[in-house]
């Protein structure tokens, strides 16, 4: 196994190499899932990036480029640039999110190791196999995979690299299935501006805290079987951590590697987390989620049992000494240690912190440990001092077919919808749940779920590349939102699809292949999608906006509603999705007749102000973000 460490700058870079990380992956400027990192040392040019890769290079290592962001149209020739310059130098492993970019580079650089990236979600065996058939060498699995799924993957697949997450942040959604940033502040972690709404506060009628906030990954006591299944890469989390925490925790699993002692440190409670958990690889849904803190606290330690002017005692389960770190529940901060006495059976600290008795105290920095760490103040590696040439890379989208009807999908949640819709002769009808009638669409729901289940339906609706693979064998099966299609190179690659919602209006009536695109028009907000199914009731922040859980799935408060652009996509995309789950019969029925004379208008060349407006009448609504796309 390779241990695989993050580089967000490049003296992250070189402690990570110097203290045992075998390669090291770092984000292509611009085009990565942690685009908002512009830094001191950072990696913020191609030039800087490959310095690194000469580096890394001499030294022996591996180095492996994220392209790992869905990409606009405008935007590919400079990554397809990039992508060709690194290679050219030498980069081991490309990593990619975007279906379009993925494929179109195993096409034009079949020399390169291409890896799908976490954000793509391949889950288990049917998405992996998919993918290594279409020439990708290798999946990294999601954070949420369970242990029994790398065991099946690697049976399926014996010669496909697997990279697996063994520390570091957990999301408290599936990766790439968050869309909680971009419909709060248009800035998308599926384009690497993520602005971390999960770890904010939130409450409902009976709790209140960090209710999606995720424990820290740690699974160094689980590399005895990651290497008995023929993991490759085990990989730290933490391209915006301190050069500190990833010398820290590469040397810790350098060790174990090593000496094959796979046991949890104590000493990586001394670096960056939020409590440690094994997550879902473990299956331990139950211990995933810290609500009671964000940042960085260690481990408890004692409390202040009394106060002088000059300082504090502090009844300690822990040896303390200078240098250490400690966190103070109220006061709410944290100090370093610099004059430290033993008074009887207490410590004392000078400080003149408003800190009092009865406070908590957490040790989060051992300042004894470890000695044996490489840090270096300034690196050695220059960046900056590499000059290049691209090759031209032009790409030209002109529409495929300016003109095509334009379809009208419905997807139902109950027997009594789907009838309506039957006996009103509906063709492009979806079920939300396992309906009696199979001679219709299935729209699958989210989650983990034996396929076999949902076999003989007409069509269907799917959310990820692992039921892709399983269903459009046999079946016409459409992309949900959820696979993020999102370009012109993506949208060539499968037939019909349900473009993304993080798609601007412009940018879907530019889409080379609009008129295979169906547009989500009207329906429920997803914001995240996860494996953690916690109480289905209202949640609300601290700005008074709610949100609802159901089935694993968080929803926005207000329903997407798109009905403005209709006027301008119809006739140019090839359908559009009204989903009537969450509605009742009665409200239904209503707006499913004023779609079908808006339809009937549009056809006409009619215009639908009334219409549009009685639909907006129903429900609080937003448009998302289908003004401008996110950033």
């Amino acid at each position: 196994m390779k241990l695989l460490a993050p580089a967000g700058t490049l003296l992250q870079a070189e402690t990570a190499i110097k203290n045992g990380a075998d390669a090291i992956y770092v984000g292509a400027p611009g085009f990565n899932a942690r685009r908002m990192l512009a830094q001191k040392n950072g990696i913020n040019s191609p030039s800087d990036l490959l310095s690194l890769i000469e580096y890394v290079k001499s030294h022996g290592k591996e180095i492996h480029i994220a392209l790992n962001i869905i990409v606009k149209d405008k935007e590919l020739a400079q990554a397809f640039k990039q992508i060709e310059l690194y290679a050219r130098y030498g980069a081991n492993v490309f990593i990619f999110q975007d279906w379009g970019v993925m494929f179109e580079a195993r096409k034009l650089f079949p020399e390169i190791t291409i890896h799908a990236s976490t954000q793509a979600a391949v889950s288990n065996r049917f998405g992996a196999k998919f993918l290594y058939e279409k020439g990708i060498n290798g999946i990294i699995l999601p954070r949420e995979t369970r242990k029994n799924t790398i065991f099946e993957i690697r049976k399926e697949l014996p010669n496909i690299d697997i990279e697996s997450f063994v520390h570091g942040a957990l999301c408290f959604s599936y990766s790439g299935q968050c869309y909680f940033s971009a419909f709060i502040g248009a800035r998308s972690g599926n384009r690497g501006l993520c602005g971390q709404p999960c770890r904010r506060f939130y409450k409902t009628e009976r709790k209140e805290g960090y209710l999606f906030s995720c424990k820290d990954l740690a699974l160094i006591e689980e590399l005895a079987f990651l290497k008995e299944v023929g993991v490759k890469y085990l990989k730290i989390e933490g391209r915006a951590k301190s050069p500190e925490y990833t010398a820290l925790v590469v040397k810790k699993y350098r060790e174990a590697l090593d000496t094959e002692n796979y046991k949890f440190t104590p000493e990586l409670n001394f670096v960056f987390n939020r409590g440690y958990t094994k997550g879902f690889f473990k299956n331990e849904e139950k211990d995933i989620i810290n609500s009671e803190w964000i940042s960085h606290r260690g481990i408890k330690c004692g409390e202040v049992v009394k106060k002088d002017k000059n300082g504090i005692y502090i009844k300690a389960n822990l040896p303390l000494s200078e240098g250490d770190g400690l966190f103070f529940e109220n006061y709410g901060n944290g100090l370093v240690i610099i004059s430290l006495e033993k008074r009887g059976e207490f410590f004392y600290i000078k400080t003149d912190a408003k800190i009092f008795p009865g406070d908590i105290v957490y040790k989060n920095k051992d300042g004894k440990v470890p000695n044996n760490l490489f840090i270096p103040k300034e690196t050695e590696i220059t960046g900056e001092n590499i000059s290049f040439s691209y090759k031209k890379w032009k790409f030209s989208f002109k529409i495929a077919k300016k003109e095509e009807k334009t379809a009208f999908f419905i997807i139902a949640d109950s027997e009594k919808k789907i009838d309506y819709l039957k006996n009103a002769g509906e063709k492009n009808i979806f079920a939300s749940f396992l309906s009696k009638n199979k001679n219709i669409g299935l729209k699958l729901p989210f989650g983990e779920k034996e396929y076999n289940q949902f076999s003989g339906y007409k069509r269907y609706i799917v959310n990820n590349i692992d039921e892709y693979a399983v269903f459009s064998k046999n079946a016409c099966t459409i992309p949900y939102f959820n696979m993020n299609i999102y370009n012109s190179f993506s949208a060539k690659y499968f037939n019909k699809f349900v473009i993304s919602i993080e798609s601007g209006i412009d940018e879907i009536l530019k889409n080379r292949y609009r008129n295979r695109a169906i547009v989500y028009i009207d329906g429920p907000l997803p914001l995240m999608f996860s494996h953690n199914k916690l109480q289905e009731t209202e949640y609300f922040d601290r700005n008074g906006h709610s949100f609802f859980m159901k089935s694993g799935v968080l929803y926005n408060e207000k329903r997407l509603l798109l009905i403005d652009f209709l006027p301008r996509l119809f006739g140019k995309i090839g359908g559009f999705i009204y989903n009537s789950e969450f509605e009742s019969f009665e409200i239904f029925e209503k707006k499913y007749l004023l779609y079908r004379k808006i339809i009937k208008k549009l056809e006409a060349g009619q215009n639908i102000a009334e219409e549009k407006e009685f639909i907006k009448s129903f429900l609080p609504y937003t448009k998302g973000v289908a003004t401008n796309g996110v950033i």
